[in-house]
Parts: structure tokens; sequence; C-alpha cells
């Protein structure tokens, strides 16, 4: 280079001229050199362990679906949770569980049954028809 200054635009300028020149000598290196890591031994371990995350993520799921439905009940669901350490189990009553709810269903069966049932045989009632 001469005496002359530098300026940012010539310097920039100059810049693009040695990109495009590395590029043009390093195309058929890239080339060579993607076939290289596509035939590696590291890429199909790679591609393999990506290959076992999915598998192993669709049993996650599976296996989560399945508690849920199988320990959910008429009162309570049953809720796993993924985040943090490990899975967490969450306990949730279903709405109708709730006092207005089995009040209005006391109502009914009240309204419904034919009277000779004591107070305690009507709460075992009610309670074994939220249960089953």
């Amino acid at each position: 280079m001469s005496q002359k200054k530098m300026t940012p635009v010539i310097a920039k300028a100059l810049a693009e001229k040695v990109r495009a020149e590395l590029v043009a000598r390093n195309k058929t290196a890239h080339a060579a050199l993607e076939k290289k890591v596509e035939a590696s031994k590291l890429l199909k371990e790679l591609k393999l362990t990506i290959s076992k995350i999915h598998e192993l993520e669709n049993k996650k799921t599976e296996l989560k679906k399945e508690i849920e439905e199988t320990y959910s009940t008429k009162v309570s669901d049953v809720t796993i949770s993924m985040y943090g350490q490990g899975p967490s189990v969450y306990i949730r009553e279903h709405a109708f569980a709730s006092v207005e709810s089995i009040k209005d269903m006391v109502l009914i069966e009240d309204y419904m049954a034919d009277g000779n049932q004591t107070p305690e045989e009507f709460i075992n009632y009610i309670a074994d028809k939220l249960s089953k």
C-alpha cells in the first residue's frame, strides 16, 4: 500500500474485495469440508442421538398421558408437570366437587328420593355417587 491516508470508505471497499477473493479461493475447500463432515462418525452419532431423543420425548408424552388418565377420578384430576428437576404430581378437584355443585346435587337427589334415608345414609349415598 502507498503512503496515502486510508479512509473508512476505502478500507471497506478493500475489505469487500479481500472477502470476495477468500470466498473464491475456498469454494472448493468448503465443498470438500462439507462432504467430510457429512461422512464423519460424529455427525452420524449426532443424528442417531437426535433420533433417540425424539423417541424418548414421544415415550415421555405417552407415559404422562397414561398416568393422568389412569389415576384421574370423577372427583380429582391428576396432572404431571414436567418442569424443573423432574416430574411433579398435582391433584386438582373438579368443579362439580365444589360445595355449590354438591349442594345442587343434594337438592335434586332429595327431591327425587323417597325420603326413607337417614342423613348419614344420604351423605354416603351422595359421596358414593360422586366417587364412582
